[in-house]
């Protein structure tokens, strides 16, 4: 599935899927928000969705700013991830949520997957 975005905001719907796949060529400007939505809200719940980053000609930093996604952590030691600069390769994070959607725990899961 492709999420939909603007030029500040990435939205990922649960209840469409919990796998997307985003083209950092269709996208201008550095995206710094992470919006999910339809997170199930019951107690104790966890909730995980997997995230395709397709390069663009550009490293992908360019793109998503994940350092400025104030809802989502990553691994303390290296904070959040450096991307595939070549163009067309693809990225995959994992994000993974215990408190219905206020924080994400991002992994990277593979990079430069051909």
């Amino acid at each position: 599935r492709n999420p939909s975005y603007n030029s500040t905001n990435l939205y990922i719907d649960l209840a469409v899927g919990y796998i997307w796949r985003i083209d950092c060529n269709n996208i201008s400007g550095a995206i710094g928000t992470l919006t999910v939505q339809n997170v199930p809200s019951t107690a104790n719940i966890v909730s995980s969705f997997l995230l395709g980053v397709i390069q663009g000609p550009s490293p992908a930093s360019n793109y998503l700013n994940w350092s400025a996604m104030s809802n989502v952590k990553w691994n303390a030691s290296t904070g959040a991830p450096t991307v595939t600069t070549t163009d067309n390769a693809v990225d995959y994070f994992s994000f993974t949520t215990w408190d219905n959607g206020t924080t994400w725990y991002g992994t990277t899961v593979g990079q430069d997957i051909k």
